[in-house]
């Protein structure tokens, strides 16, 4: 299998793996919260599950904006520099 094929912009690679990766947290947090509360409260569970959701969708965000960036300096090296004569 070829590795930059499986990991190419068409396949939901990344997306399942961050979905799989955000299930087990949520899960194992919520399993954690109601077996042994007095390791990990509810308040904390739900503050630790919110800025977990956060750095997710921030570098979300971020690598969207690099790619965007990557395509728009991509294009634009197809044109010849403007003469400003």
């Amino acid at each position: 299998m070829n590795l930059s094929a499986a990991l190419s912009s068409d396949k939901p690679v990344v997306t399942i793996m961050t979905l799989v990766i955000v299930t087990l947290a949520v899960v194992v947090g919520g399993v954690v919260t109601i077996t042994n509360p007095q390791s990990l409260s509810f308040h904390q569970y739900i503050q630790d599950i919110t800025v977990m959701a956060g750095a997710i969708g921030l570098g979300n965000g971020i690598g969207r904006g690099i790619e965007a960036h990557g395509q728009a300096q991509a294009g634009s090296s197809d044109t010849p520099p403007a003469d400003d004569r």
